[in-house]
């Protein structure tokens, strides 16, 4: 059963830091938003999620707790990198843990970064960076991460924006398709043989 045709509960996760989100009037939490129902118009998968703290964990649930498994339920892990990013040890736990995930399925994909603020970090200009922001840094600046520094002002109703919330969906569809691939070949592979 591919990716796209599982019946999750969530199959993305959005790591980002909710001061961010506050000063940028819930901005972040909005393009979540249009970002899973983007993907649930292209795919036509009614039941693709992206989970996001405030919105999916309950009155009285462990947080902590919450994250981990959704963490371990995502395909995706959607990065909002900002100078704050690199400064949230949560952030930096959720992206080391995702990029651990990734490993061990012999993926190099699943991490999709927005890059929403330049950072320091991010354009090698903030020596200062520890060795898990610069581990973290190198990963997002080898990555084929969506620059959204241009689109940051740009209206929400402005078509311009529309259209690049289509295109973070389709790269998204994109990922999850390669997924299915892999999964396909690897079932293909006969039983003592090296698999993808």
């Amino acid at each position: 059963e591919s990716y796209m045709a599982q019946k999750r509960v969530v199959a993305g996760f959005w790591s980002y830091v909710h001061n961010d989100d506050e000063y940028e009037n819930g901005r972040i939490t909005r393009l979540r938003e249009r970002l899973e129902r983007a993907i649930r118009f292209f795919s036509g998968n009614r039941d693709f999620q992206i989970f996001q703290d405030r919105k999916d964990i309950s009155w009285g649930e462990k947080w902590a707790e919450r994250i981990v498994t959704s963490l371990d339920d995502s395909v995706l892990l959607f990065t909002v990198v900002t100078p704050s990013y690199f400064a949230s040890s949560p952030c930096l736990e959720e992206a080391a843990a995702f990029q651990k995930r990734q490993a061990g399925l012999l993926r190099d994909d699943l991490i999709l970064p927005i890059y929403y603020l330049t950072t320091g970090q991010i354009e090698g200009t903030d020596p200062s960076a520890q060795n898990e922001e610069a581990e973290l840094a190198q990963l997002f600046r080898a990555t084929q991460y969506e620059d959204w520094r241009p689109l940051r002002d740009t209206p929400e109703t402005d078509p311009a924006y529309t259209k690049a919330i289509e295109r973070l969906a389709q790269k998204a569809m994109a990922t999850l398709k390669r997924g299915s691939a892999i999964e396909s070949a690897a079932e293909a592979t006969p039983k003592g043989t090296a698999k993808p």
